[in-house]
């Protein structure tokens, strides 16, 4: 089974995520950028707007950018999307610093992150202890964030959303995959680069004594589809996904679209290819 996700734009956010359950779409995403290519909304406002007009589809985030927040307040946001969506919440977490987001634009320079009060030097610290501490704070565990510290315990609590650790064929990034748990979430990449990753992830979880991580691909395209076609064109791109990704048995494909189908033809500039473990 191929599961396909769209990307939320900054228009009819309610009424495209309706569009994407309706359609038969496994998830809506919407990235987390301060400024860049694309204006941009607050990714909690997006994604809780979806969630509470939809029943079934899951909402995504792709990606959050864990280091410039506050731990304890981005911990709060995320359980409380957890929460209001009833257990549909996806996080991708990146540092700012991948293709993604040199491809998007926003925190590729150190004036952008100085003006955000963080050290682009810290990013990989503080996201990987976003990655070790977000699932207990979301679970509603007293959390102490240095020895001595206050503790906090956040309520109500939520289940622990799956996490999706951004990032290219970086040993650095696969090894984070593989030692908190999370899956792998790269973008702008080809198969052949994917399936090299999913073997070093084989390797990297056995060495580890851990299971393979899933695999999530964001790929940025431009589709122009009638809105009485999404069905035709949603079957079209898994069979066109899966003859490209048939060398990595371990992953499900799935590729969606940014942009709500309309009665007139329209650009849907993004896609992310949603996967996990299965086959299509």
């Amino acid at each position: 089974m191929t599961d396909i996700g769209i990307f939320l734009g900054t228009d009819e956010i309610a009424e495209s995520a309706r569009d994407a359950e309706r359609l038969g779409f496994e998830s809506v995403w919407c990235w987390d950028h301060l400024a860049g290519r694309y204006a941009s909304l607050a990714p909690e406002v997006v994604l809780a707007t979806a969630a509470a007009v939809t029943e079934r589809v899951r909402v995504g985030y792709g990606v959050l950018l864990a280091a410039v927040r506050p731990l304890p307040l981005l911990a709060k946001e995320v359980a409380s999307l957890q929460y209001v969506s009833r257990g549909r919440l996806l996080v991708g977490v990146g540092d700012g610093r991948g293709a993604w987001e040199h491809w998007h634009g926003g925190l590729r320079d150190a004036p952008a992150w100085d003006a955000l009060g963080v050290r682009r030097a810290d990013a990989e610290a503080r996201t990987e202890e976003a990655l070790r501490l977000l699932p207990g704070l979301v679970g509603g565990e007293p959390t102490r964030f240095a020895p001595g510290g206050v503790e906090i315990t956040l309520a109500p609590a939520a289940a622990a959303p799956p996490l999706l650790v951004a990032g290219g064929l970086e040993d650095a990034v696969l090894r984070r995959a593989v030692a908190f748990g999370a899956g792998w979430f790269p973008a702008v990449i080809s198969p052949a680069q994917v399936a090299d990753g999913v073997r070093r992830l084989r390797q990297y979880a056995d060495e580890a004594g851990r299971p393979v991580p899933p695999v999530t691909v964001a790929v940025p395209v431009q589709l122009d589809v009638l809105a009485g076609e999404v069905a035709a064109a949603r079957e079209a791109w898994c069979g066109w996904s899966s003859t490209r990704t048939r060398s990595i048995p371990t992953t499900r494909r799935a590729w969606g679209s940014w942009g709500r189908p309309r009665r007139r033809r329209s650009g849907w500039p993004r896609t992310s290819r949603r996967a996990s473990t299965g086959s299509c």
